[in-house]
This record gives C-alpha cells, sequence and structure tokens, in this order.
C-alpha cells in the first residue's frame, strides 16, 4: 500500500521457485537486489571517453524472521545433495510490485543461487534472524 504517492515495503511481494515448485520463505523482512555491472573506460584515438556497461547479472539478500525450521532444512537438504553428487540447480525468484497506481510491476530473476550467510543469531528475547543471500544471471520485465 503505498503512503503519501510513495512505494513501502507491503507493496512488495516474492516467489521463490526451485524444481520442487514454489519454496516458501515466510517472513521476509526485507529485500536488497543490485544490478551488478562492470563499467569500463575507454579513450578512443580521437579523444572521446566512452563507458561500455557490461552486465553482470545481479545480487542481493533478504532477512527472514524465523517462525520455522523451513530455511534450516531447504539449505540441509541443499548441502546434502551436493555431497551426494546431485546437481545443484538454479531457482527463480518472482517479484510484484504494486505501483502507486495500482498497477503491478512484475520482475524475474534467472539462475538464481541462495547461500545462508547467517542461520541466526540467537539471544534472550531477540527475534531470530536469518540472512540469505543470492546471485542470479539476469532480471527479467514479465509483460
Amino acid at each position: 500500500m503505498p503512503a503519501n504517492g510513495l512505494s513501502t515495503g507491503i507493496d512488495h511481494k516474492l516467489v521463490f521457485v526451485d524444481i520442487n515448485g514454489v519454496e516458501q520463505f515466510v517472513i521476509i523482512e526485507n529485500f536488497t537486489a543490485k544490478e551488478d555491472a562492470v563499467v569500463g573506460k575507454e579513450i578512443a584515438i580521437d579523444g572521446t571517453v566512452r563507458h561500455p556497461k557490461f552486465h553482470e547479472g545481479w545480487s542481493g539478500s533478504f532477512t527472514l524472521q524465523r517462525s520455522s525450521n523451513f530455511q534450516d532444512n531447504y539449505f540441509a537438504l541443499q548441502e546434502a545433495s551436493y555431497y551426494q553428487g546431485v546437481d545443484q540447480l538454479p531457482i527463480v525468484i518472482n517479484e510484484t510490485i504494486t505501483e502507486t497506481s495500482g498497477i503491478l510491476s512484475q520482475y524475474q530473476y534467472t539462475n538464481v543461487v541462495l547461500t545462508f550467510e547467517s542461520a541466526g543469531n540467537w539471544s534472550g528475547t531477540e527475534i531470530v534472524k536469518q540472512n540469505i543471500t543470492f546471485m542470479a544471471s539476469r532480471r527479467l520485465e514479465l509483460v
């Protein structure tokens, strides 16, 4: 729901899809994504400086509030599969944003790999938060 014409976190939804179907990372607290690109600097013989941009995928992270053992089990299964010689297939992340006008913008991150950066900090009455990072080949607009 927009606030004063600006996007807020509740305007954003994520769906994770792997070979087994939709995976539910339940309580997502925040999500970040960035384009990974390298911008070169080339100077031609005519003295013109040009900056070619080389697209190298996308990366980002999200923080979860731990509400079950789902994430722990998901990554334990990934690790066990790796050591059993099972191919580690990438996933996709589908992102839906409700724009301030009410229109939906949809994007898909392809060839995504996830890394369990932090399984959580267990401390007294603090909510356990888990951090997952991702790397993706592309971010495509879905029409």
